[in-house]
């Protein structure tokens, strides 16, 4: 039987054991998903809601295996998965996954974008792993896909600019920098404008981008970076061996480069739309529906770290099957406050 309730949630950013630790004074937690914030995200699985939904899709960053100081060498899915305080959690959709009558699904984002089906399953048995979900009139992804700095990398390296930008946040964070700033990717520019203005003149974005960077963080051109093989490299290499990303994208994407920028403010900027329908993403950790006459109904979750719990409820209403009601929602002490309604008819 087709199902009829389905409830999204986005950036979750599961961190592990020492991303989260509090214990040193000198040293801020750098992990994204902070330890008063599992409380409420385990409430909300464990809730009613939950329990009465036919579907619960995990819209990418599940898992982050990047905000990790440039010090500190990033762990693996397992690592994050059997950390002590994500273990509410994972029991809880464990549990959802359990109910043959239920589906799990998780979209790949761009933090977790290294997690394979073999680790979707080690979280629990059974869990769909896709990195789309597309069932009219529903399309769901992450959002990070035509983003220049977060979507795959055009030249095939292991890893988009954004990567290095996060260690560098992580550290900053860690460190007393950035936590105080509220430092993070949308913060070190002014606007997408700056970026654009640069790769007009010429600049390799490489360069552009990591020279923010560095000024915003503390980290210098030099400093080591340790990678999750064990192997180091520096932003001094990663402005070489990214130097050309602009042309690249150019040669690989649909999207201009300057529109994928923009795309990293909220991937509303591009979104590919073939015809109208309900557009559901996460990434930019916005909070917020728009509805345009010529492409459908968009939705972007939010976030479950640095704010207030979001998600998203798309149902059918009985007895009629073509009208899809889609609800925002934020989870406020153990309830449902919705923020705005939105009806697509199919």
């Amino acid at each position: 039987m087709r199902p009829t309730r389905r409830i999204l949630i986005s950036d979750i950013h599961l961190g592990t054991e020492a991303a989260v630790d509090d214990s040193d004074p000198t040293k801020r937690p750098y992990g994204w998903l902070l330890k008063h914030e599992i409380a409420p995200l385990t409430s909300f699985l464990s809730s009613r809601k939950i329990q009465e939904a036919d579907e619960l899709i995990l819209v990418g960053d599940l898992m982050d295996l990047w905000a990790y100081p440039v010090d500190v060498r990033p762990p693996g899915p397992s690592e994050i998965i059997n950390a002590r305080q994500n273990r509410p959690i994972i029991d809880a959709l464990r549990a959802f996954a359990a109910d043959a009558r239920k589906q799990l699904i998780y979209l790949v984002g761009n933090h977790d974008m290294h997690v394979d089906g073999a680790a979707a399953d080690e979280l629990a048995r059974g869990t769909i792993f896709d990195e789309v979900y597309d069932e009219y009139p529903l399309r769901v992804v992450h959002g990070h896909e035509h983003c220049l700095f977060n979507g795959s990398d055009p030249g095939g390296r292991t890893y988009p600019l954004g990567y290095f930008i996060t260690r560098c946040c992580a550290t900053a964070d860690r460190d007393g920098g950035a936590h105080a700033m509220g430092l993070n990717l949308w913060s070190l520019f002014q606007g997408g404008s700056q970026i654009v203005e640069l790769i007009r003149r010429g600049k390799p974005l490489s360069s552009a981008v990591l020279d923010f960077v560095m000024n915003a963080t503390g980290v210098s051109e030099t400093t080591p970076i340790l990678m999750p093989d064990g192997s180091t490299t520096t932003l001094k290499d990663v402005k070489a061996e990214y130097a050309s990303l602009v042309g690249e994208w150019n040669a690989n994407r649909q999207c201009h480069a300057a529109t994928a920028v923009l795309c990293e403010w909220d991937p509303w900027n591009h979104l590919p739309i073939d015809r109208q329908r309900v557009h559901i993403m996460g990434h930019s950790h916005k909070h917020t529906c728009t509805n345009n006459e010529a492409y459908g109904v968009y939705f972007n979750l939010g976030t479950w770290c640095q704010g207030t719990p979001n998600f998203v409820e798309a149902r059918v209403e009985e007895g009629n099957e073509h009208e899809m009601v889609i609800d925002l929602c934020r989870w406020e002490n153990g309830n449902t406050v919705l923020t705005k309604r939105e009806r697509f008819v199919a």
